[in-house]
């Protein structure tokens, strides 16, 4: 339903003859929207009767005042349809008076929470994301509790999250400047009303006017349209109508009223002067009205308004004014309407309260409590029941699980001194404006200042003193991520109840893996799938060869516990991994009878079947299910006794070489960038020869969730799982059910059908062993993977590529009919097809070039994202470095705005871990790009050394690159180069890699001195050169003799090489 006010057909008349004729200033005629167009002729509102001068005298003597008035009656309109349906069904219209339609609106729902108006300010910050800013902005919200902050000016940049200038219980819009520095629109809003970003209507304009439009819903039917803008003081006023006029028209066709919160640059104080003209204009033919009288920015100099708030209806607005700020030289300014929203109610989440933990009393409470009564039982569930009976009795007595309401706590570091020095601005800033006297703005901006420096002050004492008060790590790192946020804290907020809305999730949750697989076996039919013929070795392993588990020692289970974080998130029973080290000398005994009881006895006990389901929103409305993803939580105590069965499992597996040598997933010394290297080094060679390499990057959609659990025992009984530990893998799998938990809000239980638990230690593995035959399936192609990433290849001369395509589509649909059969839902939408070669090679290829896979055509793409790489046709890899220095730059440029909080020493492991690691991530296999693309690297590094030693921007760098112990890129580049040589020379790495390292003595019989190097391989062209394997042989050919040598672990290794190289 459509509801235009008085106000809103007036506007859109008026919108319609200022774009229908030349602006005053100089604009170019624009067609209106046709939507507009057919609502304005549908009321017969075009143009004025003849001899008159407007107002409410229309064409036909129907004057808007009577429209509104007899909205009840039925009118006639126009048919515009042959079958004689009229425009206003068509359009469901109603017209009703503004007083109206706020009364109607207000009484469509109520609610159980208390009823309050809706407070809009908006504020020209000049910098969201410098540090006092925000924090005075932080402060300003706690104090005033406005519903929408608009901000202009943000200078906001692809550099800075959301999470960064977050502000806790708001959720932000933003609309970036990113072709000049500064500029920039954003908007805070309640998390608890709902926003929705109008895409098309958000724009910066080539001029630099810039509109950020979204649509805030108050109430179930009820919401408003706001718009945030910016035009710089260079920007020609004809934006308003050339930009402004069309958006504003487009946001009259939804029916709602509109609210502009802008920093225009036109002083309304001097009416008479161009901008002021322009904009009184603009408000007059589109029916906007300007609340804000008072100034809104005060120098010494100047006292302008250029801060504005405009509505298009004055009867929403309550009250409107001007509040004096000081996070930067303009004003607040702010406007209450009436417009009632519920009050969001507070969120709680259980957890263990530790206020009163001890962990000697605990451990001495446990010691008290008769374990014997444990084994009194056969059966492994009845074992654990009692245990965490037992155990859950005596936590709950130290550390008891409470609903606890979140708190957001606000800069803690603001002492009473600091109120009192911002209290002192405040003043002198008030007598300043007053007496006007030099002297006194003088004193005033030394004040402010005083407050700048006292805030940054305190704010590193507080990090300082916490982070000498930390115990470990781990304690430390959560205080860095608090400095240095990766995502944002604010919770959700849903529009329903809470209750309701899990377990809807729950239901979407549980039955995803049952529809995939459904979805799967439709393909069958569809396609005309049969099945592929997987490839078994058809031995007979006789039963003292087969797997068995067998009972472990408390020494084992005590380094299974041992080897698990601290800081994982507990499972329904919130008991986390460090309260069972702490109680370990007291339960070892127990836990390693129960772990036991379960593997011996082929039993998984019912307690640790069950999860706890964490929603985290994806993009998208976070309160549609398919825009969250899942994260499982299991019992802390179920993930060792999953962690044996694992490390039995595959010690076995990888012993008797059950698995395949094609899958580099969940496999000791393997890794992706392994996998990489050996793909890289297979498309280059086949450019030294001539080839080219088509490589597609298969896709499966919710592939752990949709996996068989019939046909994974059966995988797991053909690799030599014996029937007891079969037993125990169906017992696992089988009866699971899990619940999803929002906030303090849990859902019932419902029973999982397929799939392997995510989150859980096994899910993996089981995984690859259910993908162990893939590779197995292609006849001409060779295809690996790494867990579920997999990838057809297969390199041709460019001469065979007709032929080779129709053995690639027979291949490829082998693949998808194995996977239908193996209840894996194959997604042609997101697969991709790569063709690498020379830039030669390639424009042979046939115009029409393309795979098939269930019936949709493939073409090859430029570039892919494959295993965290970013691979371009070419190899060159220039994507791929532009996109690593860009994200980067990113996080050294967050490091840089808070590097005053931490000394040198934590700069530097905090670089380490959060840039570096992007910075050389599988750096062996794209280590051979151009020059230009290692300058691009060198100068990432270059600003990461700035940022610690506090260098100015054009100071020598390599001097402090020595002093702070740090290689080149290029020296750094040879370094990892030669470390994974080492691990190939040594058998530390994937058998794949190993055995391509080949000593000239293994490849003939002349005894020379250089018999002990490694042999180079001959290419033919500067391809070949390019590949891992001749870098890396050449690289240890010319390391000294006794680096070779070394037989020693990689450790030493790598400071061997580090100290060549200093």
């Amino acid at each position: 339903m459509l509801v235009y006010s008085r106000n809103t057909l007036l506007s859109l008349r008026n919108c319609w003859k200022a774009s229908s004729s030349a602006g005053s200033y100089g604009s170019v005629i624009r067609p209106i929207l046709e939507k507009t167009w057919q609502t304005l002729s549908l009321y017969n509102l075009l143009a004025p009767r003849r001899g008159q001068r407007g107002g409410n005298h229309l064409r036909g003597g129907r004057s808007i005042t009577r429209i509104c008035d007899t909205a009840a009656r039925e009118f006639r309109r126009p048919k515009i349809t042959s079958s004689g349906a009229n425009y206003c069904n068509l359009l469901n219209i109603q017209i009703v008076t503004s007083k109206e339609n706020t009364t109607a609106a207000t009484q469509l729902s109520t609610s159980k929470f208390l009823k309050l108006k809706l407070q809009i300010a908006h504020l020209n910050v000049r910098s969201v994301k410098e540090r006092n800013h925000l924090i005075q902005l932080r402060k300003l919200m706690r104090e005033k509790n406005y519903d929408v902050l608009a901000i202009s000016e943000s200078w906001l940049n692809s550099t800075t999250t959301n999470a960064e200038v977050e502000i806790a219980g708001y959720k932000i819009t933003r609309l970036d400047r990113t072709k000049k520095v500064g500029g920039g629109v954003c908007v805070y809003t309640r998390s608890s009303l709902k926003v929705k970003r109008l895409k098309e209507m958000s724009v910066t304009s080539e001029t630099g006017f810039q509109q950020l439009w979204v649509q805030i819903q108050l109430e179930k039917l009820r919401s408003i349209v706001l718009c945030v803008a910016y035009r710089p003081d260079y920007c020609p006023v004809s934006c308003f109508v050339d930009d402004f006029m069309e958006k504003y028209s487009q946001a009259l066709t939804f029916g709602k009223n509109i609210i502009v919160a802008a920093d225009l640059n036109c002083d309304m104080l001097k009416p008479r002067s161009p901008e002021a003209v322009a904009l009184q204009d603009l408000c007059d033919s589109v029916n906007l009205t300007q609340l804000i009288k008072e100034q809104t920015r005060v120098t010494e100099t100047s006292s302008t308004l250029i801060d504005v708030i405009m509505t298009s209806s004055i009867d929403l607005v309550e009250r409107s004014g001007v509040l004096k700020s000081h996070i930067s030289d303009h004003y607040l300014v702010y406007a209450l309407l009436k417009l009632k929203i519920s009050k969001p109610p507070p969120s709680y989440v259980k957890v263990r309260s530790y206020k009163n933990y001890d962990s000697q009393c605990f451990i001495s409470d446990l010691e008290r409590v008769p374990w014997n009564e444990v084994f009194l039982v056969d059966d492994a569930s009845d074992m654990v029941d009692r245990f965490s009976k037992r155990f859950l009795e005596v936590l709950d007595s130290h550390a008891p699980v409470k609903s606890v309401k979140v708190k957001h706590r606000h800069c803690p570091f603001v002492n009473e001194e600091i109120k009192v020095l911002m209290r002192d601005r405040d003043r002198l800033l008030k007598r300043a404006c007053c007496t006007g006297r030099p002297v006194d703005w003088e004193l005033y901006r030394d004040s402010r200042r005083v407050v700048k420096i006292r805030l940054r002050k305190a704010e590193r004492e507080y990090i300082n003193k916490e982070m000498e008060g930390c115990q470990n790590t781990s304690s430390q790192w959560k205080l860095i991520r608090n400095c240095l946020p990766r995502k944002e804290t604010t919770q959700q907020v849903y529009t329903r109840r809470v209750k309701e809305v899990a377990k809807e999730f729950n239901e979407f949750f549980v039955s995803v893996g049952a529809k995939a697989s459904e979805a799967s076996k439709a393909l069958i039919a569809t396609h005309e799938l049969s099945p592929a013929n997987e490839f078994t070795s058809g031995q007979y392993i006789p039963d003292e060869e087969k797997f068995n588990f067998r009972a472990v020692s408390s020494h084992e289970i005590r380094r299974a516990v041992m080897s698990f974080s601290s800081s994982k998130a507990p499972g329904l029973d919130k008991v986390t991994m460090s309260v069972i080290k702490d109680a370990l000398p007291c339960i070892l005994p127990v836990l390693t009878d129960i772990v036991n009881r379960s593997l011996l006895s082929s039993v998984f006990p019912v307690a640790w079947k069950i999860s706890e389901v964490i929603p985290l929103p994806k993009d998208g409305d976070h309160e549609i299910p398919n825009n969250n993803r899942p994260v499982s939580l299991l019992p802390a105590a179920s993930k060792i006794c999953e962690r044996v069965a694992l490390n039995q499992l595959m010690t076995y597996m990888t012993t008797k070489r059950r698995l395949s040598e094609h899958q580099s997933g969940n496999k000791k010394l393997h890794s992706c960038e392994t996998l990489n290297v050996m793909i890289t080094d297979k498309a280059l060679e086949a450019m030294d020869a001539k080839k080219v390499t088509l490589v597609v990057l298969l896709d499966l959609s919710k592939a752990f969730d949709s996996i068989d659990h019939a046909t994974l025992l059966a995988k797991l009984q053909a690799l030599g799982v014996s029937r007891a530990s079969l037993d125990w893998f169906k017992s696992y799998l089988s009866g699971r059910l899990q619940c999803v938990r929002i906030g303090a809000e849990t859902s019932s239980l419902q029973g999982i059908s397929h799939g392997v638990p995510q989150g859980s230690i096994l899910g993996p593995a089981l995984f690859t062993i259910y993908l162990n035959n893939i590779p197995s399936i292609p006849d001409v192609c060779s295809l690996e993977s790494y867990v579920d990433d997999s990838k057809l290849y297969l390199s041709f001369p460019v001469a065979e590529a007709s032929n080779v395509i129709q053995q690639i589509n027979k291949d490829l649909k082998k693949i998808a009919s194995w996977c239908c059969y193996n209840s894996l839902l194959i997604n042609p939408e997101k697969t991709k097809l790569l063709v690498l070669g020379t830039r030669q090679m390639l424009q042979k290829l046939p115009a029409d070039f393309h795979v098939t896979l269930l019936g949709k055509k493939i073409t090859p793409s430029p570039s892919a994202r494959d295993l965290g790489l970013q691979v371009d046709s070419i190899l060159s890899y220039d994507e791929h470095v532009t996109q690593t220095v860009s994200s980067c730059i990113g996080s050294l440029c967050q490091i840089n705005r808070v590097k005053h909080l931490f000394d040198a020493r934590t700069l530097e492991r905090v670089i380490n871990a959060l840039v570096f690691s992007k910075l050389y991530y599988c750096s062996p296999v794209w280590s051979n790009t151009s020059k230009k693309n290692i300058s691009k690297l060198q100068k990432v590094q270059n600003f990461a050394c700035r940022i610690i030693t506090g260098k100015r921007k054009f100071d020598h760098i390599t001097p402090v690159l020595r002093e702070l112990r740090w290689l080149p890129v290029t020296s750094f580049l040879k370094y990892t180069l030669g470390v994974l040589a080492f691990k190939c020379v040594k058998g530390l790495a994937p058998s794949y890699l190993c055995r391509r390292f080949k000593t000239r003595a293994s490849v003939h019989n002349r005894n020379t001195r250089y018999k002990n190097t490694l042999n180079i391989p001959a290419y033919k062209s500067a391809s070949g050169q390019r590949t891992f394997l001749y870098r890396a042989t050449s690289f240890w050919n010319s390391l000294p003799c006794e680096i070779r040598e070394c037989n020693n672990l990689p450790t030493s290794f790598n400071n061997y090489v580090l100290r060549y190289f200093l």
